[in-house]
């Protein structure tokens, strides 16, 4: 039977929960287990709470260390698996096609799955529902993963950005980070970064090469000349949409994935970089 002792009370196994009883019998097992066991755990989170979670895959990582013990782990707790290195991360996925192992998985792709898509990592505060379009189709092109990971709110302009930002870390105490349209407006003191260029979005996207091949090949119609007449870049969109006969989100989301489909993901590294160090 095990006993234990906590705040000066001694007590027995007949008193603990299942979890903290199961706990006990595993650490002893380890720890008279000869030196270089090999050692295989099935979801030693079981009834045990995040903190207890966390303190456990410290000790994994520290009696391998000590005793030079192989220790192997199936879990569905990502409080786990941040614990460990990204080396030491495996994720077992079984489909139609049959069994895949992919090496070094993300955080956010582990709760991501985990959760369906229902528990989001982080929440990313854009410009506007351009920026927001753009975004999406940025980590379903490049970083596929995240998109179940993040949540994404279009909330106005930079300053919008930035106060978005800081009143929900500071009053929600939610993982949040804000993404603003040119580079040089980026502040990643305040948790805030951009898109890699120094134009608004709408001008970068409209006047590429690729899309204004793309939209003149589908609609007919002459993009620089349309565009020409427009002062106010957020404006393209709409001025395409009427020549176009088409919706405006539709126009826009075309768009996006003509010249999404033209770049690298060399071009985006950084920006997704710092959302996945973020999550």
């Amino acid at each position: 039977m095990g006993f234990a002792s906590r705040f000066g009370a001694n007590y027995s196994e007949n008193h603990m929960g299942c979890g903290e009883a199961r706990l006990i019998r595993m650490i002893d097992a380890i720890e008279n287990a000869p030196e270089k066991s090999l050692i295989v755990i099935e979801e030693p989170e079981t009834a045990l709470h995040q903190d207890a979670q966390y303190n456990l895959a410290l000790y994994f990582l520290e009696v391998c260390k000590r005793k030079r013990h192989q220790i192997i782990v199936t879990t569905h707790s990502p409080t786990i698996v941040s614990v460990m290195p990204p080396e030491a991360r495996k994720k077992v996925e079984r489909s139609s096609s049959g069994t895949v192992v992919e090496n070094n998985p993300t955080i956010a792709e582990i709760v991501a799955d985990l959760s369906s898509g229902h528990q989001k990592m982080l929440l990313i505060y854009v410009e506007d529902e351009f920026s927001k379009k753009l975004l999406i189709e940025i980590m379903r092109q490049f970083s596929p993963e995240l998109s179940d990971a993040v949540s994404i709110a279009a909330v106005g302009d930079k300053a919008d950005v930035l106060n978005a930002v800081r009143y929900t870390r500071k009053h929600k105490e939610i993982r949040c980070i804000g993404i603003r349209d040119e580079s040089h407006t980026a502040s990643k003191a305040d948790y805030v970064f951009s898109y890699p260029s120094e134009k608004p979005p709408e001008i970068e996207i409209f006047t590429d090469n690729n899309v204004c091949t793309f939209l003149n090949a589908l609609y007919h119609i002459d993009v620089e000349s349309i565009l020409s007449s427009v002062t106010d870049h957020h404006y393209y969109s709409n001025q395409l949409s009427i020549k176009c006969h088409v919706e405006k989100s539709v126009i826009e989301v075309q768009s996006i994935q003509a010249y999404i489909a033209h770049q690298e993901r060399k071009k985006f590294s950084p920006l997704l970089d710092e959302i996945i160090s973020q999550c």
